[in-house]
């Protein structure tokens, strides 16, 4: 845009050219800079996503500290007068390097300095231990690193051990956050259930990530093993959001071609997510109380989608079963339900099982409180 401008006076040269889009360009290394503090500030001071006014705020805040920043940093460091001679420059910015390590360092070694809040440890990080993780069978049915079949266990995988339809929990790890709750509430599932599951794979089979170059094998291998297994039922559940830039459509695909096969398929909406771990809300907010709840850092319609996307499937909408209309409880019993930003804790895995998961016979009465 700005090339185009050399040859001739063009509108988009001359809009270009504005005094105040030139000011903007001026500062706009310094505003760069500047706004994402402000951002994370707020986020730690609200815990929530900002509002229309809070945006206003972060604008208004983040072009006043870039001027000043602009004005008193950047300038200053362009001026050839200050710090002119190299060794002077680079023994400054080594010093500033070495400082940052060090404070870095003493952060991390002191768990950052826990001291600031005396509570947090009894209050927030008791509730959330390694065993939470290591309930979803890491290694052998979760896979969190990279996927390694020849790691899956058949037998060790079956989670639920009953009569019943033969049936195959497909997903990433939110899916495999329903197999505790899945092996608490065994005796109201009268099936069987194997458990297929690897971080940062959703169940879609043309999806790739480069991150995550292994999540196609994955996903393909899940069709041989509903051969294999002679599965009739798939439960698809994943971190949905992580569709948006590949688009949601892509999930009607994999819901056709299980279709096809004569599979009956489930489809499990994208669960509550919080702007920021559970355990901080809880420490900031809750004041100790058995029962708490919170906003949900979600785009409005994203089950809505979900569901358009899964045409034949039975879908169900986990936010609309666990929070209702208003903010979403994240606390009940004086127990997390939430160990980070949106997976269930053992506790929380076993209410959302109760609560909403396809093909449980019977659903206790204290799910039905979650909501209320």
């Amino acid at each position: 845009m700005i090339w185009t401008g050399r040859a001739s006076p063009t509108l988009v040269a001359r809009f270009l050219s504005l005094r105040p889009l030139v000011g903007i360009g001026r500062i706009s290394y310094s505003l760069y800079l500047v706004h994402w503090p402000i951002c994370v500030f707020l986020l730690y001071t609200t815990l929530q996503k900002p509002g229309p006014a809070q945006v206003v705020l972060i604008v208004a805040l983040s072009f006043a500290l870039a001027l000043v920043s602009y004005r008193w940093v950047e300038q200053p460091f362009r001026n050839r007068a200050t710090l002119s001679k190299r060794p002077a420059l680079f023994g400054a910015s080594l010093a500033g390097l070495a400082a940052f390590a060090v404070a870095g360092v003493a952060l991390v070694q002191s768990g950052g300095l826990p001291a600031r809040h005396p509570g947090w440890i009894v209050t927030a990080q008791a509730e959330t231990t390694e065993e939470t993780r290591n309930s979803w069978h890491n290694g052998t049915c979760f896979f969190e690193t990279d996927w390694q079949f020849g790691n899956w266990d058949a037998e060790a995988c079956e989670i639920v051990k009953n009569e019943g339809k033969r049936v195959l929990l497909w997903g990433d790890s939110y899916a495999a956050h329903y197999a505790p709750g899945l092996e608490a509430e065994a005796e109201a599932i009268p099936h069987r259930i194997w458990q297929y599951t690897q971080a940062g794979c959703p169940p879609v089979l043309s999806y790739y990530s480069f991150a995550r170059p292994s999540c196609q094998a994955f996903n393909g291998h899940a069709m041989e093993l509903i051969d294999q297994l002679d599965i009739d039922t798939v439960v698809l559940s994943a971190r949905w959001v992580d569709l948006r830039s590949r688009g949601i459509g892509t999930l009607a695909d994999t819901v056709r071609a299980l279709e096809d096969r004569g599979l009956e398929v489930h489809v499990i909406g994208q669960s509550p997510l919080f702007v920021i771990d559970v355990p901080i809300i809880s420490y900031a907010k809750s004041a100790g109380a058995d029962e708490a709840s919170w906003t949900v850092a979600l785009e409005p319609h994203l089950n809505e989608a979900l569901e358009a996307a899964s045409p034949g499937a039975s879908f169900v909408d986990p936010v609309a079963a666990l929070c209702g209309e208003g903010p979403c409880p994240y606390r009940s019993e004086g127990k997390l339900l939430f160990y980070d930003a949106g997976h269930f804790t053992d506790f929380g895995s076993r209410r959302a099982v109760a609560t909403y998961f396809p093909l449980v016979s019977a659903r206790p009465v204290i799910a039905k409180s979650l909501s209320n």
